[in-house]
């Protein structure tokens, strides 16, 4: 189930996914990455990462080809990521038909990249954008309570923001746009538009995964 939310120009995609193999398949393997990492393995200790230091944020491997960083894998991650790859190329494309995006729609869009990042409380992620990707993605794997609270507004929340100028050649928005997480939905944007997370206080963890088209 898909559906696109108008925003001027650019839009987004809300997926409910929960009952997709695949959602359970990320689910498995994030569950299986130790929750604490070593700094070489955590790529919130990088210079230059936009996540809060103290979150624990981890690359998944897509493939059998070596990389020049850690990526987490096991047998059982090995043995069902083809499919998953399959499974969110299959979104991308979605994304592209529902949004009517025609001047990306011949274009073959391949999954880049895939990490998983737990934050707990006043973890946050500053203001961003994914260079060198198409269309950048999150699905919500656990959210805690509070976060659903009206009052709590807009704790946990992740925010597409503006500058104030809309621009057809970067879809850059002209207002911004806040998305309450929920688990068992993902998220589709173009990668080029700015957006950030905000804090939540109390007790829990919000974990997502997020990815790159391109």
């Amino acid at each position: 189930e898909a559906s696109a939310l108008s925003i001027f120009e650019t839009k987004i995609a809300y997926f409910k996914i929960e009952n997709e193999p695949f959602f359970s398949d990320i689910c498995s393997v994030v569950n299986r990455i130790p929750k604490q990492l070593d700094d070489d393995k955590n790529m919130a200790k990088g210079i230059h990462n936009t996540t809060s230091v103290f979150a624990n944020q981890c690359n998944i491997k897509l493939h059998d080809d070596p990389i020049n960083y850690y990526g987490y894998e096991d047998d059982q991650w090995i043995a069902v990521r083809k499919q998953v790859n399959l499974a969110l190329n299959s979104a991308a494309r979605i994304y592209l038909e529902i949004c009517n995006m025609s001047f990306l729609s011949k274009k073959e869009l391949q999954l880049q990249d895939l990490w998983s990042v737990r934050y707990k409380e006043g973890d946050y992620q500053s203001y961003h954008t994914h260079p060198g990707a198409v269309l950048s993605g999150v699905m919500f794997l656990e959210v805690p309570s509070q976060i659903q609270q009206t009052k709590n507004y807009p704790d946990g929340c992740l925010v597409y923001l503006n500058d104030g100028i809309y621009d057809e050649t970067t879809l850059r928005l002209n207002k911004c746009y806040f998305v309450k997480p929920e688990v068992g939905t993902l998220i589709i944007a173009p990668a080029s538009v700015g957006h950030l997370v905000y804090p939540f206080k109390g007790p829990g963890t919000r974990t997502v995964v997020a990815m790159n088209w391109s």
